[in-house]
């Protein structure tokens, strides 16, 4: 039997379960009959019930309550959505997490979004103005643009998992308007029922100067959903491996600054040769009910060091290198594409169409009105330069 010893917490998935057989006895030949895998199990999730006794509670880590919202696609319900294996994101069109940003959400990354994703998420879209109908119907249309260009296995895969709320979110009824108003933005609930904020949006690729601080990237919304997974499949493999795991806990919600020591006592000698693997899991987090406020500094790690390690006269390692030796690698130039507007090309480059939308046509040099198209030119003939194609979900296009 395999020996665990933990100084935290763990996660890991398990293998995809094998299909179940059935053997049907007949008078003439016995028949094997197969069992459909389910949703989850095709995943490789285990599936747990939905808790129908939770109460409708804000803040986080509570149980989520059952809860109902009105559509562009009609009603929706939790229950019903549930598979057993599920996380369920909240998106709102404004995140308020930061004040300073006036972007509004979802005017670029959705594509990336999607592309981010596990394929256990369901996404609800959702926006607080009076005009939150007209937003949200307008967000359909350009998933329904995207998807329209994927494979049909892309969109199968998203059928039935992107929900656009077609009310103001502050009319409709249930805990999550209410958990919306407490705190400003996004949300997920995991596949335990559980509710976890989504952070800070910021992305550090987009520092932005005019506001002194980063744009917003709509696919971290993404990583919120695969911390759910983990966090979830952390909890599922304790419970599964209860008998067979040792928990040490070295600091259990402890709020400090430099440096935190700690002694930890491992089992004896003995009991120490039955186990295999220690493995460590670090993690920092917000008090209170709220994902902001009284949270340690944006850019803080969590390290932990060996202290007392005993002494060797001989260093019985000297002779040996950290690791493989690893061959150089030549210098590649980045090559990126050109932005275009309205079928003219810019000074601006980029690596995705989201890149291109304060690029700036080049003012043309030939303005003859010959009537014949050209590559490089801008005649008024009535014809378009076959230069590139714009993403049609996205200001601007890209070619490379």
């Amino acid at each position: 039997m395999r020996h665990l010893l933990w100084m935290v917490l763990l996660v890991a998935c398990g293998p995809k379960p094998e299909p179940e057989t059935t053997t049907e006895s007949g008078d003439s030949a016995a028949a094997t009959t197969t069992e459909p895998l389910s949703y989850c199990q095709e995943l490789g999730l285990p599936e747990r019930p939905f808790d129908a006794e939770a109460q409708p509670l804000v803040g986080r880590y509570n149980v989520a309550a059952d809860f109902q919202l009105p559509t562009t696609n009609g009603l929706i319900r939790y229950s019903e959505l549930w598979t057993g294996c599920d996380n369920v994101a909240f998106v709102p069109d404004a995140d308020l997490s930061s004040s300073t940003n006036p972007q509004p959400l979802w005017s670029r990354d959705l594509r990336k979004l999607l592309n981010s994703s596990p394929e256990n998420v369901h996404y609800i879209f959702f926006s607080t103005s009076g005009d939150a109908k007209e937003k949200v119907e307008a967000l359909e249309a350009d998933y329904d643009s995207i998807l329209a260009g994927w494979t049909e296995e892309k969109q199968a895969q998203w059928a039935g998992r992107l929900h656009y709320v077609k009310r103001p979110f502050y009319e409709t009824d249930g805990w999550p308007a209410d958990h919306f108003a407490l705190t400003g933005y996004g949300f997920v609930v995991d596949r335990h029922q559980t509710i976890r904020d989504i952070g800070s949006l910021a992305s550090g690729e987009r520092y932005n100067p005019e506001i002194s601080w980063f744009d917003q990237d709509l696919s971290h919304v993404a990583n919120e959903v695969i911390y759910a997974n983990f966090v979830t499949e952390r909890e599922e493999r304790l419970e599964a491996e209860a008998d067979q795991v040792t928990i040490l806990t070295g600091l259990d919600k402890v709020r400090f600054g430099g440096n935190q020591y700690f002694d930890v006592t491992f089992p004896d000698e003995a009991t120490m040769a039955g186990f295999d693997t220690l493995e460590i899991d670090l993690e920092q987090l917000c008090e209170g009910d709220r994902e902001f406020g009284s949270c340690p500094a944006w850019d803080y790690l969590v390290y932990m060091y060996q202290c007392a390690r005993p002494v060797e006269e001989i260093n019985p390692y000297a002779e040996e290198s950290c690791q493989p030796y690893v061959p150089g690698v030549a210098t590649v130039v980045e090559a990126l594409g050109t932005c275009y507007v309205d079928g003219q090309p810019s000074s601006t480059t980029c690596r995705e169409a989201s890149e291109c939308e304060d690029a700036v046509p080049i003012p043309s040099t030939d303005t003859t009105d010959s009537g014949l198209t050209g590559s490089g030119s801008t005649t008024d003939s009535g014809l378009s330069d076959d230069v590139g194609t714009a993403d049609s979900a996205l200001p601007g296009g890209a070619t490379s």
